[in-house]
């Protein structure tokens, strides 16, 4: 399958969700519909934080966008439903990648430019792979202006009841709003909910 096959071009020339990208929610996972599951969460994670909140997916190669949630008055606007993924500047593509076998993660990877979009950015493959290990070794991951100079992001696993990441929940802000003691607690709100998410997906599963 294509990306062309997953998503569709607006006349403004981003691309957004195709039909095949909303059924893929589901991930082919019995009684799992991943954005029907999660929005809901995903409302109260936004209420809290005052951050927008996003959910990816990995299908194939490549990671996307498969819901946001944001309040009106959100500050930032860099993202949509259906945006690529960039698995090393991004803390959900981090997430999506982390919990993969090391081949996997390391062929994923291979074609990521390294370039340097911030003073932030990681640069090579060595440093992100190793980036990487403190990533699972805490259980979440942060794009501390790695992307966006002015933008900070944090992100956390869902998982599957055999222990596979099925998902990433991430929220985003300036980093403004991850100041005066605020970081700790987005991250907690945010790891709250990944559990609860996780835990709502494998309590209902039906066998």
């Amino acid at each position: 399958m294509t990306v062309s096959q997953l998503l569709r071009q607006r006349a403004d020339g981003r691309y957004v969700l195709g039909l095949r990208l909303f059924e893929l929610g589901g991930l082919a996972i019995k009684n799992i519909d991943l954005r029907k599951d999660a929005i809901g969460f995903m409302h109260t994670l936004v209420k809290e934080t005052e951050l927008t909140c996003h959910l990816g997916i990995l299908e194939g190669d490549n990671g996307f966008f498969l819901s946001k949630v944001e309040l009106p008055k959100a500050i930032v606007k860099t993202s949509w439903e259906g945006k690529k993924i960039v698995f090393n500047r991004m803390s959900l593509g981090k997430v999506l990648l982390d919990w993969l076998p090391q081949e996997r993660i390391e062929a994923l990877i291979a074609d990521c430019t390294f370039k340097r979009f911030t003073p932030r950015t990681i640069t090579n493959k060595d440093d992100f792979l190793e980036h990487l290990k403190l990533v699972k070794e805490q259980g979440w991951a942060i794009d501390d202006g790695e992307d966006i100079e002015e933008i900070c992001c944090m992100a956390a696993p869902i998982f599957h009841q055999d222990g596979k990441v099925i998902a990433a929940i991430g929220v985003n802000g300036m980093q403004s709003q991850y100041a005066n003691g605020k970081k700790e607690k987005h991250l907690a709100s945010l790891i709250k909910t990944s559990k609860a998410i996780s835990d709502h997906i494998n309590s209902h599963r039906v066998e």
